[in-house]
């Protein structure tokens, strides 16, 4: 009896101690307010935010949007960074990102990330670039306000940006 006491109590410090000093963040089928994230790069049939929210920010600091987003199935919400073909490894390997949807912290680890390649990018000069994303989708977002945070940080350059959006009811 003495035996199994002592061992739930070292199996609850355990737990304790792996989750202390944790935030505990969504990762892939987890929901969030009532909807289902999900790992899922942006590709046919998924409509982007960026599409409606402006995404683009060029200068360390603090930001916040507004924008109107009509009702869709799937929503991808992923963000991130881009850069030269030649350096978007090197760009993204120095980067540290956090992110919360409506208050709940994603572990963007969990999501994985994607390229695409862009021609003629007009915010990089009208180059070529390779814009990395977390491949963060919401499935079934519920209409009405939500709010969607990404900070990053890279070599004390920290840029915070919060894009308040409505989904509208269909």
């Amino acid at each position: 009896m003495r035996t199994r006491a002592c061992c739930s109590v070292v199996a609850r410090v355990a737990l304790f101690a792996a989750g202390c000093g944790r935030e505990d963040a969504a990762e892939p089928t987890d929901v969030v307010q009532g909807m289902v994230l999900a790992s899922m790069p942006l590709g046919p049939g998924v409509f982007d935010l960026f599409t409606f929210c402006r995404p683009v920010v060029l200068k360390p600091g603090t930001y916040e949007r507004r924008c109107s987003v009509p009702w869709v199935s799937q929503l991808y919400v992923g963000y991130g960074e881009f850069a030269p073909p030649s350096q978007i490894d090197s760009v993204w390997r120095s980067m540290r990102w956090k992110a919360w949807l409506d208050g709940s912290r994603i572990d963007l680890a969990a999501f994985g990330s994607s390229d695409r390649k862009l021609a003629a990018f007009p915010p990089a000069g009208h180059r070529d670039v390779v814009v990395r994303t977390f491949d963060v989708t919401i499935f079934t977002p519920k209409p009405g306000p939500h709010t969607l945070r990404y900070v990053s940080d890279a070599d004390g350059r920290r840029i915070e940006v919060t894009w308040r959006f409505t989904i509208t009811p269909r």
